[in-house]
């Protein structure tokens, strides 16, 4: 026995409430079961139908109207869930539970491999994605490889320069939807991620994680031409473009080469004089949010990095690197000409000039020529009494 509904059939054979699909090919006994008609014709709706709901801001279609709904609140501005430790609000609940779990520290979800734990299915997915090196999905362009074919959608995205999703606020364009959150941080004063040690406040719980490794110094993810470890997963890829020397960004003003996509973003800016990342204590404007960030440490004093020998703090990673290696005797910039060793590319820029000839500055009341400006500025200040 058994009642014929539209899209359903309730099989006596599967048990009593069961109810099953009857647009499966399989046998009864083999069909998946599902506890209500409302899970059954849901589970139904999706296989038979075709995407039928569009929305009509952004022209994403859905299988199902529920969906649609759902969907709309991220262009409605609603944001009815609030986070009661920093204020945050979400328009889905389930985003909402997610970011409580910065918090907490709370990560359910465990990698079986690795002793790893993430606060989200959606990270332990990519992390599997990672270890097991499977790239299947292949840019017809450059032919790079992607182990989702979401990844494979941005990426192209660099090969046309569409940058379709805008800030509200400056209009500046982006490439990836989940960037313009990010960005929006910058118009505000919203730091709600403190580190433990320092004090410091951060916009997102990963720059805070990123952050903390300056205390401890580890430096997990290591480069596999030269070894050298750093602290970010993302510096991997440019320094290994400065090992290989690649550089696929171009300006179209002048024709300089950068192997990072942000130093031509900035170079274009020196061109533009535009300086939008602006000090809230002096009003000095910078180029680079990078800039901004270290030209802060001056009114603040924070200087995060400390030398784990001698206990000499810097402002600045770069400087804070350089020195390190004046204890292990590190020189990795060699002269090809003569062979000497320096620890400063800048030294070896300045040395090269020995063997080219190049004096580039030169004093134009007295004819003297220099090899660096901040010498030619020294020389000045005789002619000046």
């Amino acid at each position: 026995m058994f009642i014929d509904y539209p899209k359903l059939v309730l099989y006596s054979e599967q048990g009593y409430g069961t109810l099953c699909c009857s647009t499966t090919s399989q046998s009864v006994d083999k069909c998946n079961g599902f506890n209500n008609a409302t899970a059954l014709s849901r589970y139904t709706a999706i296989r038979t139908a075709k995407r039928l709901y569009e929305c009509d801001v952004c022209g994403k279609e859905f299988r199902l109207s529920s969906r649609l709904s759902y969907h709309r609140r991220s262009h409605m501005g609603d944001k009815s869930y609030k986070c009661n430790v920093c204020g945050k609000g979400f328009s889905y609940y389930g985003n909402f539970s997610t970011h409580k779990r910065n918090h907490t520290g709370q990560k359910p979800y465990k990698s079986e491999v690795y002793d790893k734990g993430f606060n989200r299915s959606s990270d332990l997915s990519r992390h599997r994605e990672i270890r097991t090196g499977q790239k299947t999905h292949k840019c017809d362009i450059c032919d790079k490889g992607f182990k989702r074919n979401s990844d494979l959608s941005r990426h192209k995205r660099i090969h046309t320069d569409e940058k379709p999703y805008k800030c509200d606020v400056c209009g500046r364009g982006f490439r990836n939807p989940e960037y313009i959150s990010i960005h929006k941080k910058i118009h505000t004063d919203e730091k709600s991620y403190k580190c433990n040690v320092c004090g410091r406040g951060f916009k997102r719980s990963s720059d805070l994680s990123r952050h903390k490794r300056i205390h401890t110094d580890e430096k997990p993810y290591k480069c596999d031409v030269c070894g050298r470890g750093v602290r970010n997963l993302q510096y991997i890829s440019k320094h290994k473009k400065i090992q290989t020397g690649q550089k696929k960004y171009k300006c179209d003003v002048c024709g300089e080469q950068f192997n990072i996509s942000n130093n031509l973003y900035g170079h274009k800016r020196s061109y533009t004089g535009e300086k939008p990342y602006k000090c809230d204590v002096c009003d000095k404007g910078f180029n680079k949010s990078s800039d901004l960030t270290r030209h802060k440490r001056i009114h603040t004093g924070e200087k995060p990095y400390q030398c784990n020998v001698c206990g000499k703090r810097f402002r600045n990673c770069g400087n804070f690197s350089t020195h390190k290696r004046i204890h292990t005797g590190q020189k990795p910039y060699k002269c090809n000409v003569c062979g000497k060793d320096f620890y400063e590319g800048s030294n070896l820029s300045r040395h090269m000039k020995i063997h080219t000839g190049q004096i580039p500055y030169q004093c134009d009341v007295c004819g003297k020529e220099f090899l660096e400006g901040s010498n030619l500025s020294r020389h000045m200040k005789i002619h000046k009494g």
